[in-house]
């Protein structure tokens, strides 16, 4: 049965004229970029765990995401996800103008 997961695929953006980098998103590009229906993957993996369900940004520009994963499917990302192991989100996206978001992948923090 699927489970519901939520978390923040892109914090603190900069502005849409603000410095960035070239593979940075501003927050008028995330604002604009439509996540809904998005594969979610485990670490960029190819194999798909779940699809995006709910979207939305905060007052920082920040983009949010809810998630579906078949947590009988894959126990082990389950497993992960609730115990917080898995506890980073990471957008994949081509760079362009519009950039085009690919999928978002749970993973775990790097130091």
């Amino acid at each position: 049965m699927p489970a519901l997961f939520s978390g923040c695929v892109y914090k603190n953006p900069p502005g849409r004229c603000g410095p960035q980098g070239v593979e940075d998103l501003s927050d008028f590009a995330l604002r604009n970029m439509k996540l809904t229906g998005l594969p979610v993957k485990e670490s960029h993996s190819g194999a798909t765990i779940g699809s995006i369900t709910e979207e939305w940004s905060d007052g920082a520009g920040s983009k949010h995401v809810t998630f579906s994963v078949n947590t009988e499917e894959h126990p082990t990302v389950g497993i992960g996800l609730k115990t917080h192991m898995l506890n980073e989100l990471s957008l994949s996206h081509v760079v362009g103008s519009p950039p085009v978001p690919v999928e978002v992948s749970v993973c775990s923090k790097g130091e």
